[in-house]
């Protein structure tokens, strides 16, 4: 039987994924909409999902290293399916916690272990290109799901959840079937977790991402969890034109893909590794001022574009940022290192994200919004930090001074 290339299966895998994604935006406008969920109730759900992300994050990834990242991708699209799918079941705000929390414990598994795989299996002299290809996948499943999302919300707003959940398993039997690992050699978790936490005490640059990705989640929690309820709420979106708050969602959604494609696309062409530091701080500030544009756009036409630039300036750097990480880090512990990076943008979240819902409860949705936007600006200077560091510690031969 022939086998994928590795390149070839993290892109299939990325893109089924991404037709996932796009079918589960319905759960948006289901918390807003069916579940009437105010700006409080909305943080703290990802709150939920963030606090077992957080707990779950380095022993997960010491998991994918001590035992296989291929099980570990396996095991994190199944539970991450199950669920994500299941809350088009309940409007119950406590079983909605209790689902995200279950999500959250799967996204744990996911988060570094496929990076981390095919950086071991395709290397790591052009891993930004690599993981722009996989970008570039994803978001074109990502419109694919949308387009779905617009027909089956109309129908009824759960089905695009459900058959979202359905896809992630599918994902997880296509990750099985096609992802090949040799197994590494067996190390207690523990140990394993040990090592990696001890690789990013020893290397300035690597404790220096951990801090760009806790400002990343201070950030981004309110931001994530509010956008629509402002779309919707603030600027009419719900009453605009003959589609559903769903289909109007999915179809913002479509242009940042399009969009997100085409930069994705220019940029792979030619990005060079010294330059991608450079572009990855000017990417957070030029966010950070889109996402404030967003905040105060008096007309819906405003805050759409300024979204759908915020959020393709936020795609392109997440590549950039992993690629930086995976380099900087031996091969052995590469997805726990990657899980303490994705824990700090945890913990960001869960610290930012009650503080910025009450905001929006006790202010205003506009108000939380702007605060998130101001929380992006440090991500900008941390980068440049960390790239001084890298070109001071280059000069003087040695990498963890």
């Amino acid at each position: 039987m022939h086998r994928l290339s590795p390149k070839a299966t993290y892109v299939t895998i990325l893109g089924g994924e991404g037709v996932a994604r796009g079918l589960l935006i319905a759960l948006l406008s289901f918390w807003v909409v069916q579940a009437r969920l105010d700006a409080l109730q909305l943080v703290l759900l990802g709150t939920a999902l963030e606090g077992v992300l957080f707990c779950f994050q380095v022993p997960t990834g010491a998991f994918a290293d001590a035992v296989g990242r291929k099980t570990a991708t396996v095991i994190g699209y199944a539970g991450l399916g199950l669920g994500l799918g299941l809350q088009g079941f309940t409007r119950d705000f406590g079983a909605l916690m209790a689902l995200q929390a279950i999500s959250g414990a799967a996204w744990a598994f996911l988060i570094g272990s496929i990076e981390a795989w095919i950086a071991q299996q395709a290397g790591t002299d052009d891993l930004e290109r690599t993981f722009l290809r996989g970008g570039q996948a994803s978001m074109g499943g990502l419109m694919a799901g949308m387009c779905a999302t617009v027909l089956l919300g109309q129908v009824d707003p759960r089905l695009p959840i459900f058959a979202g959940g359905a896809l992630l398993i599918l994902v997880s039997t296509v990750a099985a079937v096609l992802m090949t690992e040799v197994r590494p050699v067996r190390r207690k978790i523990v140990a394993t977790a040990a090592i990696g936490l001890r690789q990013i005490r020893a290397s300035r640059v690597l404790v220096t991402l951990v801090l760009v990705a806790l400002a990343l989640g201070i950030s981004s929690e309110g931001w994530d969890r509010l956008y629509s309820a402002h779309l919707i709420r603030n600027l009419g979106m719900a009453s605009a034109g003959g589609l559903s708050p769903v289909g109007w969602l999915a179809l913002i959604g479509l242009c940042n893909c399009a969009l997100g494609i085409g930069v994705f696309q220019l940029v792979a062409s030619r990005l060079s590794g010294t330059r991608s530091a450079v572009m990855l701080a000017a990417l957070y500030v030029s966010r950070g001022v889109l996402m404030l544009v967003f905040a105060f756009a008096p007309a819906l036409g405003v805050a759409v574009i300024a979204y759908v630039g915020a959020q393709t300036f936020g795609n392109l750097a997440g590549p950039l940022l992993d690629a930086w990480i995976a380099r900087e880090t031996p091969e052995e512990v590469r997805a726990t290192v990657l899980s303490v990076v994705g824990q700090a943008d945890a913990l960001g979240q869960i610290v930012a994200g009650p503080a910025v819902g009450l905001l929006g409860v006790l202010a205003s949705i506009r108000a939380a919004l702007a605060v998130s936007a101001a929380l992006m600006l440090p991500a900008g200077f941390l980068v440049q930090r960390a790239r001084g560091v890298q070109v001071l510690t280059r000069a003087f031969g040695s990498k963890t001074t």
